[in-house]
């Protein structure tokens, strides 16, 4: 279902210094990852690690690149195919039927505050082993502060331990930490009791790392600043995108908003980062919500450098990036009424995309119920 949490309205992109529309000019430079096809004549490839099987063999070209396993490859585009079709069909408008009671971004014709700026959210941080060699929190910190960028870190809280003083730097630099729930896994099978137990707990982990560095000097006034209008604004994301009605009762108690996307990769399966950045730069929008999830050194590590390019593209075209707070704020300064754009979608155009996309959804779940054996590159869609 999160496929369908990105817009591809593109005349509804960040204005540029014109006044004028223009998402389309947001592009990665430079050309895009080869596929690995290969062409008649290349060079003979050496064995970079011998297996058992030769299916699962690693290739190094005599000049040292690295090739994917044949495999691994087609798997990729396979996933890049499915996500660009997904992506293609439908819009924003659908994203409010889809997910009922879900924020997935502030519309700027009812938000005029949210022009030029857009929420950075990164999932499943800090770290998932305690073991500081693993942890690339200081790396992302660097490539924030190099953009002057700010983030809303959606913690997995039983990644915290270890990892305490690399958070509190965050929250010093005036980020943000939000409830992401303790494992990274579906609660939406989980009984009322069982889901408030872990929720709860989950925001005593942020409490606890908020309450560390509040009143400390050096901490960001832009991040204090916004604490007395956004207080009521408690963030949560639910794992893998997966909600339930036990999970909703559970989140409106206690005054959290369930936050998704309009402006995301797919990067949990697809490890191509020109591909990641050129697609959330695609679908960004003003009041965009953008996820990527937490790069770890020999983890999704290709994510630094899908985020190092996104913010590229974001900054060559004027865009602030902002965490989910300071959006939220923004967005509730001057709140008006609906207003029509020259090209919002008709509700003729909505309809039959929604429908399209409904079609190509069933055809993609039934991809994913078939064996493996039977067809091994099934898709299966990992949301944040």
């Amino acid at each position: 279902a999160m496929a369908m949490a990105v817009s591809t309205d593109a005349q509804d992109g960040f204005s540029n210094h014109n006044g004028n529309s223009n998402a389309s000019c947001c592009r990665v430079a430079g050309q895009r990852s080869p596929r690995l096809n290969g062409a008649a004549g290349r060079e003979m490839p050496t064995l970079l690690f011998p297996s058992k099987s030769s299916s699962d063999m690693k290739l190094r070209s005599a000049s040292g690149k690295a090739w994917l396993p044949k495999a691994t490859a087609l798997k990729t585009e396979f996933h890049k195919a499915c996500w660009t079709v997904l992506t293609t069909v439908g819009g924003r408008s659908l994203l409010g039927s889809v997910f009922p009671g879900s924020l997935c971004f502030y519309d700027r014709a009812k938000h005029p505050g949210v022009k030029g700026l857009l929420a950075l959210t990164l999932d499943d941080g800090p770290c998932r082993r305690r073991d500081g060699d693993f942890c690339m929190v200081a790396e992302i910190r660097e490539l924030l502060r190099e953009f002057d960028a700010q983030a809303t870190f959606f913690c997995c809280t039983d990644y915290v331990d270890g990892h305490e003083e690399v958070m509190h730097d965050l929250l010093r630099d005036g980020h943000e930490v939000a409830n992401h729930c303790p494992a990274d896994r579906s609660y939406a099978g989980d009984s009322e009791e069982a889901f408030e137990a872990a929720l709860l707990q989950s925001e005593g982990v942020c409490d606890g790392l908020r309450a560390a560095v509040a009143g400390q000097e050096g901490t960001s006034c832009r991040d204090t600043d916004a604490a007395s209008e956004v207080l009521a604004a408690r963030w949560f994301r639910a794992p893998h995108g997966r909600m339930s009605a036990p999970m909703k009762k559970v989140l409106d108690k206690h005054g959290f908003t369930n936050v998704l996307t309009d402006c995301y990769g797919n990067d949990p399966w697809i490890g191509d980062a020109d591909y990641l950045a050129q697609n959330m730069l695609d679908h960004a929008r003003d009041g965009s919500i953008a996820v990527i999830h937490m790069p770890e050194r020999g983890f999704r590590e290709y994510n630094l450098k899908a985020l190092r390019m996104f913010l590229e593209g974001l900054r060559e075209h004027g865009v602030q990036v902002v965490n989910l707070s300071t959006l939220h704020r923004e967005a509730h300064r001057h709140v008006e009424a609906p207003v029509s754009e020259p090209f919002e979608e008709s509700p003729a155009a909505v309809m039959l995309g929604g429908t399209v996309l409904l079609v190509l959804v069933g055809i993609l779940l039934s991809l994913a119920a078939i064996p493996p054996g039977l067809f091994p590159y099934a898709f299966r869609v990992q949301s944040p």
